[in-house]
């Protein structure tokens, strides 16, 4: 069986993501969220949205890359507790034990936070950053201590969605960090057999991230020949009201997806069937 998650992150990073996901479950294309402990619109998200769908899985988004901390790791962040270490940085302090304690600390308080209103199918990151192996290492640890059973992994196979998104200027980049994520998933899934976890075998949303369309998706999983997996898509979603100002409009482009008349007719004629 070719399984799917169909996953928005950043749930409680903002209103517009938090509609969007909320549109997104309703139509049920979206079957998955992560949410995000430290989101400036978290309270939005676990009383006004959550209520309504339970009927997805929600996992943890875990974030130790923007905004604001729960815990004030000194370490990764700067004198108000804002968290000032991109990517490249954590990777290189992530393998100092004492910053691996203060992030440890910080996981710990985003987990406890989002499980005193819910129980959690699954576990990811902002920017990805828990896939840097020594922070992968420890998220499993903290998955199986609080009994949650998947952790997301990165490997997306090769594909291209059409011409004009080559020439984006986000398309290098972007290959960029499909090379880094694939060679720290393949690292990163004896962790998960370490720690008799599971997780998806394949991911789209590296290769065209900051732009995502129906065809970006479509294309992508079209690209995963394998007939026995589990893939997970990830977008975000923002829902502006009709006649508001669209502030995001890359985001509102993957809300669209969400409400398209062909995506789910496509993804269950190509094998996939939803997890």
């Amino acid at each position: 069986m070719k399984k799917l998650i169909f996953n928005a992150d950043d749930f409680g990073n903002s209103t517009a993501l938090n509609q969007g996901i909320r549109k997104g479950a309703i139509t049920k294309v979206i079957n998955s969220t992560s949410l995000m402990a430290t989101g400036p619109a978290f309270e939005d998200a676990v009383f006004n949205i959550l209520p309504e769908i339970q009927y997805i899985d929600l996992g943890v988004h875990l974030n130790i890359i923007e905004g604001q901390s729960l815990t004030n790791p000194t370490l990764i962040c700067n004198k108000n507790g804002k968290f000032n270490k991109d990517f490249m940085a954590l990777q290189q302090l992530s393998q100092k034990p004492e910053v691996l304690q203060q992030i440890e600390i910080e996981f710990r308080a985003q987990i406890e936070k989002i499980l005193k209103y819910s129980n959690v199918t699954h576990i990811d990151s902002h920017v990805h950053t828990h896939a840097i192996t020594p922070i992968f290492e420890l998220t499993c640890k903290l998955a199986k201590e609080y009994g949650i059973e998947r952790v997301r992994t990165q490997y997306e196979v090769p594909y291209i969605s059409s011409l004009s998104k080559i020439f984006n200027i986000k398309y290098p980049i972007n290959l960029i960090k499909r090379k880094i994520l694939n060679d720290y998933t393949k690292v990163n899934r004896r962790i998960i057999e370490k720690y008799e976890l599971t997780t998806n075998k394949y991911f789209v949303g590296v290769t065209f991230t900051g732009y995502m369309d129906e065809n970006a998706v479509w294309y992508g999983l079209m690209a995963i020949s394998d007939l026995d997996c589990t893939a997970e898509v990830l977008i975000h979603p923002h829902y502006y009201k009709k006649g508001e100002k669209i502030l995001t409009p890359n985001n509102y482009k993957e809300y669209l997806i969400t409400q398209s008349k062909t995506i789910k007719s496509k993804i269950a004629q190509s094998g996939w069937e939803y997890q």
